[in-house]
């Protein structure tokens, strides 16, 4: 008589793993992205990450762990940063009130600057952080970006001592996007030097009214443009507008207000990459 017996089934964890595996990794996703979507949800993702890697170890699934934290939000932003940093676009993305000077070209980075309004995030670390990790990185190995402007870069104050001893220009050959400096003449990039003009109108005096407009050229490569703000009674200089526009590509890449002269305005109405000009109405 046969006294054995069949062997019972066991469930098989090599059935069940993939499975869990395959719920836990699109639930992981789906709550990382939650979280850098709106705000206080980012706090989330740390959670998901420990569970996850735990879930990783214990199964020994490493490539799907790779790909998992691969497509998290940290790396893919920390990619965008870098393919804007390829493509000459990158941009330091940062919180607080938009000003005249805020989209200045980074002195030291030569990128752009982005503000992206007063409310902070408590999500911002998985965006902005890697983000502008990815632009610092690329920077700091490579150089600075593609089309970027690499000239020389003077400080507010260096600026403003410039234009003391500068040139007075024509008003309509800048409206023609002219600049004659002694026996130098440098031409701006296409429209440049209606909407620098455009501004000013709107802001301090009457069209018909010719202000005195100051420029110097400094270390070649720099042209320094002082726009007086005038009292619209007296017509007395009350503040200024610094430009700084690359000579070789004939556009702004910084700007500085003195004495709050930019004080009504939240861009500039050029700025380096004329892709990211904005419409004034």
């Amino acid at each position: 008589m046969n006294n054995s017996t069949a062997p019972v089934a066991q469930p098989s964890q090599a059935v069940s793993s993939p499975r869990i595996t395959f719920v836990l990794w699109f639930l992981g996703q789906f709550v990382a992205w939650l979280g850098a979507a709106f705000d206080g949800l980012g706090l989330l993702f740390p959670f998901v990450a420990a569970g996850m890697l735990l879930h990783f170890c214990e199964t020994g699934r490493w490539k799907s762990g790779l790909l998992f934290f691969i497509l998290t939000p940290l790396p893919i932003f920390f990619s965008l940063g870098v393919a804007e940093y390829l493509n000459g676009s990158a941009k330091l993305r940062f919180y607080g009130n938009p000003t005249l000077e805020s989209y200045n070209l980074d002195p030291k980075l030569r990128c752009g600057q982005s503000p992206m309004g007063c409310l902070a995030t408590g999500n911002r670390w998985l965006t902005h952080f890697p983000r502008n990790l990815g632009v610092r990185t690329m920077t700091y190995s490579l150089g600075y970006m593609p089309q970027t402007y690499t000239g020389p870069y003077p400080q507010k104050d260096e600026a403003l001592l410039e234009l003391q001893n500068g040139t007075s220009i024509d008003q309509e050959e800048l409206r023609k996007d002219i600049v004659r400096i002694e026996d130098k003449t440098i031409r701006l990039d296409s429209g440049v030097g209606a909407k620098l003009l455009g501004m000013m109108n709107r802001l301090s005096y009457p069209p018909h009214f010719k202000p005195n407009i100051v420029a110097k050229l400094w270390q070649e490569d720099c042209l320094i443009l002082g726009l007086p703000i005038l009292n619209t009674q007296t017509f007395k200089e009350v503040a200024t507008i610094i430009v700084l526009i690359g000579v070789d590509a004939g556009r702004p890449f910084a700007y500085f207000s003195i004495n709050d002269g930019g004080s009504e305005w939240h861009f500039p109405p050029v700025m380096w990459r004329s892709e990211d000009d904005i419409v004034i109405d």
